[in-house]
């Protein structure tokens, strides 16, 4: 028979949530200081997107191919 997982510490709760606001933080400052448009290829053609726009889309992909969901 297997003992249930214990409950995470608040403490590493905690320290999970300020990365997380840290990173956004940065995420946000580093995109708002880029506010120019850049060329984005596709297969059939050309866009200009802002970079913001481009910063955000990579940052939310990352995750999800690291988790296995794309």
């Amino acid at each position: 028979m297997s003992t249930p997982d214990p409950a995470p510490k608040r403490r590493d709760l905690k320290s999970k949530t300020i990365a997380a606001l840290a990173v956004g933080v940065l995420l946000i400052a580093f995109g708002l200081s880029n506010r120019n448009d850049v060329p984005i290829d596709w297969l059939i053609g050309t866009t200009d997107t802002p970079l913001i726009i481009v910063i955000v889309v990579s940052a939310l992909q990352g995750p999800l191919e690291t988790s296995g969901l794309t």
